[in-house]
């Protein structure tokens, strides 16, 4: 009886043995198949929206060996398309993002799979030019921002400011005069589609007297100089001295000396200066002054056509046969020697007439 429930309880120690050996051989299996899957990662790089691929150099494929904690993902891939600049880099199956050449974890890799995705971000640069060419301004120009292609956010515009002159915002064309993005408003995502540059559009808080040679299309027009008053007419000083000829000095002593240049056209008289470009009499000349301006004055040349001077030439015709002149040589031969001819037949002549005497 006692060998009988000996044999029993070895029998059943035995099975719990065998059953304990096949479970730790499946778990040591299934570790195996972890470590494997975990430590054989394909890494795959996509270019992702925006330059074409003939212009981007992607990293190769690679495979990474999770054996440590983290990996580093490869620098910004070079793009010679100038519309494009490269953003970050996007894990596909998380939609998590990583600056060029951070480490990513290997506590982030996704589960289930030993492949990974990166897929290039890029976005368009947008710059600026601040637009003013007033030398006496110092105004910082502004970084330039990168907006995500095809992206959904709008870009907060930079505000600038200057001593003498109103900032209304920024515009796509150099000589905008009004803004298409005032002051407080936002670059739209849907308006940035390539490399964008935006210029400052200022309107000034005084007056200005600006000359103009008003040549139209006359081929000269290139060789005309006019003056350039730089002087800025605001608070008491908003009286200008008209200028043309030598250097006239601005009313203020406060301001600098204008200098100026005469204008000078072929084939025209300086008459002076008007208010409209058509004007055929002038309004004002060199020296006279604009009292109380209340706003830019622009004036225009007026020229005089010059009288057209004729020139009499006087033709001198020579009968005499020009050395060279074969025609001309052989014709004075032929009466050269005709006259000796005559000359010897008057001279035989006498002589007979001299002999029958």
């Amino acid at each position: 009886m006692q060998k009988t429930k000996f044999l029993k309880k070895g029998i059943i120690m035995m099975v719990c043995a065998v059953m304990f050996l096949f479970g730790g051989i499946a778990v040591l299996s299934d570790t195996a198949e972890a470590n494997v899957s975990i430590l054989d990662y394909n890494v795959t790089y996509t270019l992702g929206e925006g330059p074409a691929a003939a212009n981007v150099e992607m990293p190769a494929n690679e495979k990474w060996d999770f054996t440590g904690t983290s990996h580093k993902l490869p620098a910004a891939p070079e793009c010679k398309d100038k519309n494009f600049v490269f953003v970050e880099w996007e894990e596909v199956t998380s939609g998590e993002r990583y600056d060029a050449e951070a480490e990513f974890l290997f506590s982030n890799a996704p589960t289930g799979s030993n492949e990974l995705e990166f897929k290039a971000v890029w976005g368009v640069p947008v710059t600026f030019d601040v637009n003013l060419s007033d030398s006496t301004e110092n105004v910082t120009v502004p970084e330039a921002l990168t907006a995500e292609y095809k992206g959904t956010n709008d870009l907060s515009l930079p505000t600038l400011t200057a001593v003498n002159y109103e900032f209304l915002g920024w515009a796509k064309t150099a000589s905008a005069v009004t803004a298409d993005y005032k002051v407080g408003d936002v670059l739209p995502a849907k308006d940035i589609t390539s490399a964008t540059k935006l210029y400052g559009v200022w309107k000034a808080n005084f007056f200005q007297v600006i000359y103009h040679a008003n040549t139209g299309s006359d081929d000269g027009d290139a060789a005309v100089t006019v003056p350039v008053d730089s002087t800025k007419y605001m608070g008491d000083n908003l009286t200008a001295t008209i200028m043309g000829n030598g250097k006239l000095a601005s009313t203020d002593k406060n301001y600098a000396t204008m200098k100026d240049a005469t204008p000078a056209r072929t084939g025209y008289t300086f008459a002076g200066w008007a208010t409209s470009a058509t004007a055929t009499t002038a309004e004002y000349q060199p020296g006279a002054s604009i009292a109380k301006m209340d706003k830019d004055v622009e004036l225009y040349a007026v020229w005089t056509k010059t009288a057209a001077t004729t020139t009499t030439t006087t033709t001198t015709t020579s009968t005499t046969p020009q050395t060279g002149d074969s025609d001309h040589f052989a014709l004075y031969v032929v009466m050269a020697a005709l006259s000796l001819l005559g000359i010897a037949y008057l001279c035989f002549d006498q002589r007979k007439i001299k002999a029958k005497k």
